[in-house]
Parts: C-alpha cells; sequence; structure tokens
C-alpha cells in the first residue's frame, strides 16, 4: 500500500508457542498489525499483492477498518497442524545478541511433550555476510553421549544476510518421545556458531559436547501430539 513512509522495506518474524492462540480448523481469523506507540515512525505500510485467485483462500487485506478485496498482503501465515506441539521456542525477546561459540557439534537438552520429533529449526553464523549452504546432520539421543533414538536426518542451510537457517522434519513415529521425559538433539556441520536464547526454556545447550547450564539455544522444536489428540484442534 502506497504511503509516506521508509521506502526500506523489513521484514519480521513472529513465533508463538503452543496453547498460546489456540485455533479451530475450518474458522477464519484475522491478524491485526499496528505502530508501537514508542516507534519513531509515525506510520507505516505493508507490502500488498493483487489477489488473483492463488492469494490467502477467502482473505484479503484491510488498511484500518477499510477492506481491500483485490489485495492480499506480502505475509506468511501458518499455523501449527492438528496433533503438533511446538513448546522449545524462542517468544519472549527475538533479537540474536549472544553467539554459543563456533564448533562443529551444537547440541540441546529438552523435555519432550509429544510421543515423537515432528521438526526442528536453527540459526547458523560463520562470520561471513552470506553464510555458505552447510551441510548439517541432526540426531536425537536418549542422553547427551547417549543412545540415539529414530533416523537421523542430513539437510542443507539456506542462506540469509548474515545468518543461515537450517531445518529437518520427521515423519510420526520416526523419532518415539516419551512426554516428560529428557533428550537430547545434537547436529553437526563442518564448523559453524549458533545463537542463544534470551529466555530460560527446560533444558540447556551443548558446544562440541560441553554443557552450557545458563544457555538455551536459539532453535524451535516441534513434536507430534499423541495420535488419539491428533484430530484435535491445533493447539
Amino acid at each position: 500500500m502506497s504511503g509516506n513512509t521508509d521506502p526500506i522495506i523489513h521484514i519480521f518474524h513472529v513465533p508463538f508457542r503452543s496453547n498460546e492462540v489456540t485455533l479451530v480448523p475450518g474458522r477464519t481469523y484475522a491478524v491485526r498489525l499496528w505502530r508501537d506507540p514508542r516507534s519513531q515512525s509515525e506510520r507505516f505500510a505493508l507490502v500488498a499483492r493483487t489477489d488473483k485467485g492463488d492469494g490467502y483462500a477467502k482473505g484479503h487485506l484491510f488498511v484500518g477498518d477499510e477492506p481491500h478485496k483485490d489485495l492480499d498482503a506480502y505475509a506468511y501465515i501458518s499455523g501449527g497442524e492438528a496433533g503438533t506441539v511446538v513448546n522449545h521456542a524462542p517468544v519472549g525477546d527475538l533479537e540474536l545478541k549472544d553467539l554459543v561459540g563456533s564448533a562443529k557439534r551444537h547440541g540441546q537438552t529438552f523435555k519432550a511433550t509429544g510421543t515423537s520429533l515432528a521438526g526442528v529449526d536453527t540459526l547458523y553464523a560463520t562470520g561471513e555476510v552470506s553464510p555458505p549452504s552447510l551441510p548439517v546432520i541432526f540426531q536425537v539421543y536418549d542422553k547427551p553421549g547417549g543412545k540415539p533414538i529414530g533416523k537421523a536426518k542430513t539437510c542443507y542451510g539456506l542462506s540469509l544476510a548474515f545468518q543461515g537457517r537450517v531445518a529437518a522434519v520427521w515423519k510420526r513415529g520416526d523419532v518415539p518421545l516419551t512426554p516428560g521425559r529428557m533428550y537430547y538433539i545434537e547436529w553437526t556441520s563442518p564448523g559453524s556458531n549458533v545463537w542463544r536464547l534470551n529466555e530460560d526454556l527446560p533444558g540447556e545447550a551443548y558446544v562440541d559436547g560441553v554443557a552450557k547450564p545458563n544457555w538455551d539455544l536459539a532453535m524451535s522444536i516441534a513434536e507430534y501430539a499423541a495420535e488419539e489428540s491428533s484430530t484435535k484442534p491445533a493447539k
């Protein structure tokens, strides 16, 4: 949308953990954005695209309370798939402030809330403006230095500005978990650095096998909920 705004385009990402925003599949919702009163800018604009029928199903852009049915915002809105839970993710403070240290092995212990691992993602840095697409291997263990659980996954990072993002997904049951138990997930690479969270979550970070009790890695861990709840609304 046009307006007297700074022409610089900013990209914002806001995540939520499970149960923070409960949605009912099939219902229509709206995401509202407004200027923070502390912002130095008096207004802002959204980048929009003409909806040619390939945008958000039955959705459209609003400016204030005025609907623009021929437009969609350039936005990505993702709800948790029914039957999945995400309880390890940065939500309190998304600023990437501190790195944990360069290594070939980074890991995180976490408390399971589901019955199997669904996916993980994390950011990495190499000191380069555009980090290379590193090969990364993810493996879950029953504890640091313990027995591997399920299948390892190898994937390649996506190069972004001053950081790379890497993610892996598993089918239900590939990596079985027991709710309430602690587990350890580790990823290996040719060498990279990882940021730590600015908030405390259950578990602790590991760098080359060495525990960092006061740190948690800036990553997200998604799990499959128990089978009997997989048909219930996403939480």
